[in-house]
């Protein structure tokens, strides 16, 4: 059987810091065997950087703003 976490939030909020906390209390706690963590932000920058029109994104400092959500669904599609 599989398990899944999704970890959600904005850029700064600490979801590094939450997914590092789990795996070293799973870790101790000899629950898991394997771990993939999955980073949505490069896919979705690259996928991003193409919309040069920003007809799904605006920029924002340090980033972007998805404004067209079909996006998400083909970022997962990649991943």
């Amino acid at each position: 059987m599989k398990d899944y976490v999704f970890l959600l939030g904005r850029p700064g909020c600490g979801k590094s810091f939450v997914y590092e906390n789990i795996l070293k209390r799973l870790r101790v706690a000899e629950k898991i065997n394997k771990v993939r963590r999955l980073d949505d932000f490069p896919v979705l920058k690259e996928l991003l950087d193409k919309d040069t029109e920003f007809k799904r994104h605006l920029r924002k400092e340090g980033g972007f703003e998805v404004t067209d959500f079909t996006i998400v669904d083909e970022a997962l599609r990649t991943i």
